[in-house]
């Protein structure tokens, strides 16, 4: 039996956000929507706890190593962020016998197990 442990990668800065969510990108839209002046969060933010902008939330990544396809070419015309269940749905449909490797983003919220 092996135990995996999960370090939380904790982020600064950061932007509190409310409702919506809080933000890791100074430049997000859906920020700049909320207040023309940016107030830094304190201390550092636990990105697997709690609420993150959708619009800031790294991308996650598919890439086949067979014919060397990245979801992210593939379906450019979606233009947007894609989630962790989008990486498993390109790698259930990809047309060649592959060889996906899904990438989480640097620092993410775990979506799913």
């Amino acid at each position: 039996m092996s135990t995996t442990l999960t370090m939380p990668t904790w982020i600064r800065p950061w932007y509190p956000g409310g409702a919506y969510g809080d933000h890791i990108d100074v430049d997000c839209p859906a920020l700049a929507k909320q207040t023309s002046q940016p107030v830094e969060g304190s201390g550092w933010l636990d990105p697997n706890v709690g609420l993150l902008c959708a619009t800031c939330v790294p991308s996650w990544e598919a890439v086949c190593d067979t014919c060397d396809v990245s979801m992210a070419d593939d379906w450019e015309d979606d233009a947007g962020r894609f989630s962790e269940a989008d990486a498993k749905a390109w790698k259930r449909e990809h047309r060649c016998a592959p060889r996906v490797r899904i990438t989480p983003p640097p620092s993410t919220p775990r979506t799913s197990r």
